[in-house]
């Protein structure tokens, strides 16, 4: 075949090269067989590999020709860094297209409407993607581990439960035996005797349930590709709750959360409400492991015969489909009563939405509603909207975190707004495409002035003048406790309006929350300054922010005034440096009652850290979990934290993950923990490259102490 010929994976004849191009996954097809190929918002299927791909602009010409591969598969080194085409520097990326190494006349030609990053951004984020991949499958190989202990566990309780059950009939025909003998001794017929003593019976109910519970999330992660930041998963055992008792921890409580539900289960619903007469009921119903259709029409018909149901928790179901209208339908029964739903991650559609909102119409007690995590609202949210307004007078708390809300349905939300006068609690966190709609939710939440206390606002991509909206809300308020601004990093001076306004609620505050939010020295002067007017802080994060400068000195500064509060403190990936670190520890040195520190990837503390540890030996009676993980702590580092851990007693979590330079400050550390073994829950060594002696040398330290789990 000449070098100029290719042949077609369609029709497989060969063909010309310019009678043939390139797909995006490298295969040649010829362009009478690519018209014939079915087409999907400007996609294509290959025929010879089922990928799928787009068609730039969803012209054929656009493809690539055979004497020129798409670049996305090229090295940056193939033709010294320069288009092929138009012989300029290849300095950007197209993420609509997935292409790599173009150039800006590509850019103007072919590219006009897409989205554009620089390679360099794009190499950067690529490698951070790697860096998270790796640390997702170090932590799989420790659940492995994790579950194979559990096994062994497991296996061993089984063994000895038989091992049990053997001595029982053993004895128990001891004891049989000597009743045969004694006939002899009685005067006993012993043909009544035998006829009434029957034969021993056995009866093993096979009931061996092993639960677990794969926790994904986040307050902040909605999924992989929304943020680039890998899922936190955590296995965690979750103890099988068989005995009636157990599921019903009290005569109207309905726990049937993480289990498998069948016949028994529903019994236990039915019995639970006929026993419920005035009482009101709560059900939890969160995460069933087979909630799906017909399961959620038999709990709807139960749902029927109950008129007091105060709160329902139907979280992560996301395969109710039908059946979820007739669990509506019997919740209708518990208007008067109803108080609070939680439908997180139900994966609701625009009908089941109007159903909901169906429901909210016929109840007036409502006061917490969780719809989050539901990215499907379209129409439906009117109606629920709608039927919300008949509860104006009791809603405290509205959740729509990661709803994909746009403008037009934050419009409906601010709507509502205005008719509530008690709202406490509103959390819109991961909504990115709001618009001019946020105007409207803050307008109608200055009616709730009075009342409001928890503000989540975090990864709504807020600008500036979204900034000055959300001041002129906070101007009327005086109650705020918490403020999570969590990655916004395009706020500006939109923040030193917040942070102004945040004065009138100085007697308030507890929690703040700016982590990833690209903090400036300006912006933490402000912060630091509204500190200087609070005394009741309680938790500050400001993970993420590496360019805090100076700004740092004055936020510490301000958070001495909540000195006798102060209980979380988080400072991971700040990039401190050991000045920075100074000026930590003197606050905490004012502290006494710090329950977690969080320094997570800071590599350049050098001394600093001696200044941490010592401020924290005040708070050391109070101290539960500190974190360490990439800090690439020394040895004397680690003598540092051994010697103020000596003081610790209450320490439940320590992690010092990826520390690869600790020598024999490890030893320090763990001769520390011991003062916390019977507080202590986990102590994770994951990744610090610790050799055979090291980890016997550990695992001896803490022999007697069972419930302590390590990682190495």
């Amino acid at each position: 075949m000449a070098t100029n010929e290719l042949q077609c994976v369609n029709c497989l004849d060969i063909w010309k090269d310019d009678e043939s191009v390139f797909l995006f996954c490298q295969h040649v097809i010829c362009l009478k067989c690519i018209d014939r190929l079915e087409r999907r918002n400007f996609e294509i299927i290959c025929p010879q590999c089922i990928e799928t791909g787009r068609i730039p602009g969803n012209q054929v010409n656009k493809l690539p020709k055979s004497f020129f591969k798409p670049s996305i598969q090229l090295p940056p080194s193939i033709g010294n860094n320069l288009c092929k085409i138009h012989q300029e520097e290849l300095l950007l990326y197209c993420q609509t297209e997935n292409i790599e190494n173009i150039c800006l006349k590509c850019l103007d030609k072919d590219h006009k409407n897409c989205k554009i990053f620089s390679m360099s951004k794009f190499e950067s984020r690529k490698q951070q993607i790697e860096n998270f991949l790796k640390e997702e499958t170090e932590n799989e190989e420790n659940l492995q581990r994790k579950i194979d202990e559990h096994e062994k566990k497991a296996t061993a309780k089984l063994q000895n439960e038989f091992q049990n059950i053997r001595k029982i009939i053993k004895n128990t025909n001891k004891t049989r035996q000597k009743y045969y003998n004694s006939i002899f001794n009685e005067n006993i017929e012993v043909e009544d005797f035998l006829h009434n003593f029957k034969k021993l019976e056995i009866q093993i109910v096979e009931n061996i349930q092993i639960n677990c519970h794969i926790q994904n999330n986040s307050n902040v992660m909605k999924s992989i590709d929304i943020a680039g930041n890998l899922l936190e998963i955590q296995t965690e055992n979750s103890c099988q709750q068989t005995d009636e008792d157990k599921i019903k921890n009290s005569s109207n409580l309905i726990d049937l959360s993480k289990r498998f539900v069948g016949e028994k289960e529903l019994r236990i619903i039915w019995k639970t409400i006929q026993l419920s007469k005035h009482k009101t009921v709560n059900v939890n119903l969160e995460n069933c492991c087979n909630l799906e259709k017909e399961l959620s029409i038999k709990i709807g018909n139960l749902l029927k015969h109950c008129s007091t149901i105060e709160s329902i928790n139907l979280g992560y179901n996301k395969t109710m489909d039908n059946g979820f209208f007739n669990i509506c339908n019997g919740l209708e029964q518990s208007f008067n009563t109803l108080k609070n739903i939680n439908l997180f991650s139900c994966n609701l559609n625009d009908e089941q939405n109007r159903m909901v909102g169906k429901l909210f119409k016929k109840c007036s007690q409502l006061e917490t509603i969780h719809l989050g995590g539901n990215l499907m609202m379209e129409n439906g949210l009117l109606q629920i909207c709608d039927g919300l307004e008949q509860a104006v007078s009791t809603l405290k708390d509205l959740n729509f975190i990661w709803c994909n809300l746009n403008e037009e349905h934050c419009k409906h939300i601010g709507k509502l707004l205005k008719r509530c006068s008690k709202i406490e609690t509103i959390n819109i966190g991961g909504n990115e495409n709001m618009g001019n709609g946020l105007s409207n939710i803050c307008n109608g939440l200055v009616q709730s002035s009075n009342s409001l206390k928890h503000v989540i606002f975090f990864w709504c991509n807020l600008n500036e003048n979204e900034c000055k909206m959300i001041g002129n809300l906070f101007e009327n308020c005086s109650n705020i406790e918490t403020i999570n601004f969590e990655w916004n990093q395009q706020m500006g001076n939109g923040l030193f309006d917040i942070c102004k306004v945040l004065l009138q609620s100085s007697n308030s505050l507890k929690e703040i929350n700016f982590l990833w939010c690209d903090l400036n020295e300006q912006q933490c002067r402000k912060i630091g300054k509204l500190f200087e007017y609070c005394s009741n802080i309680e938790k500050i994060h400001f993970g993420g922010n590496g360019n805090m400068g100076n700004g740092l000195f004055d936020i510490c500064s301000g958070l001495v005034q909540s000195a006798n509060n102060l209980r979380v403190v988080n400072f991971l990936d700040c990039n401190l440096n050991e000045e920075e670190c100074r000026i930590i520890g003197n606050l905490l040195k004012n502290c006494s009652r710090i329950e977690v520190i969080n320094l997570k990837r800071n590599q350049q503390m050098g001394n600093g850290l001696f200044e941490i540890c010592s401020g924290l030996i005040k708070s050391s009676s109070h101290l539960k979990e500190m974190d360490f993980l990439g800090c690439n702590l020394n040895e004397e580092q680690c003598k540092q934290i051994g010697n103020l851990l000596k003081y610790c007693f209450k320490l439940e979590i320590i992690n010092l993950k990826r520390n690869q330079q600790m020598g024999n400050g490890l030893f320090d550390i763990c001769s520390g923990l011991v003062q916390s073994a019977n507080a202590l829950k986990e102590i994770n060594f994951l990744g610090c490259n610790l050799n055979e002696e090291e980890c016997k040398r550990v695992l001896n330290m803490f022999k007697n102490f069972s419930k302590i789990q390590i990682e190495f």
